[in-house]
């Protein structure tokens, strides 16, 4: 999980764990937000801010 966050946080992508593909941000085009990532072939949003927090809830 850490790897893959990593690789979205410094912009080098990173194929969706659920189908493969690869993930493309989520606001591209307004430059909002480079923690964002969609998968354009399943849907599946991923905030790496949330994933964060959720692994940090789960460490004793």
């Amino acid at each position: 999980m850490i790897s893959f966050l990593k690789k979205l946080w410094t912009g080098a992508g990173a194929p969706c764990p659920v189908c493969g593909k690869p993930l493309t941000l989520l606001h591209g085009k307004a430059k909002k937000d480079d923690c964002d990532w969609q998968c354009a072939d399943c849907g599946l949003v991923y905030r790496t801010i949330h994933l964060m927090d959720e692994m940090n809830e789960k460490m004793p």
